[in-house]
């Protein structure tokens, strides 16, 4: 394997904790009224949050790019929060709004990457 590819898909991996960290935001707030399982959902919740970080602080990448890709995504958790407690009221919309947010944060990677390597293509 080439090993600029493998760094890549090591720096990319990132997302992953980060979709756990706001699917089990999101599953804390649909289970707040199960204590037990709003407990196990705030540990999901909190463990992805621990990797998320941990992967983003160990990505070869600039401390710049790393505040910038962390601030985009605290903006997307913390909307999705806002969002989320103004549609307390419907538990299957919660559902429905995560698998909307995590597109939505998708493609904002998506384009931010492709952005990314027309800007580095272009000038080097």
């Amino acid at each position: 394997m080439n090993s600029s590819y493998l760094t890549h898909v090591l720096t990319s991996l990132y997302i992953v904790p980060f979709y756990v960290s706001l699917s089990g935001l999101v599953l804390w707030f649909f289970y707040r009224k199960d204590r037990r399982k709003a407990k196990r959902m705030s540990r999901l919740f909190l463990l992805g949050y621990i990797a998320y970080i941990l992967t983003l602080a160990f990505a070869k990448s600039t401390l710049t790019e790393n505040l910038f890709v962390l601030s985009r995504d605290m903006l997307v958790m913390g909307f999705t929060i806002v969002f989320l407690s103004r549609m307390r009221q419907s538990s299957s919309f919660m559902f429905v709004s995560l698998a909307i947010v995590i597109t939505i944060h998708f493609l904002i990677v998506s384009l931010f990457d492709l952005s990314n390597s027309l800007f580095n293509n272009s000038y080097i």
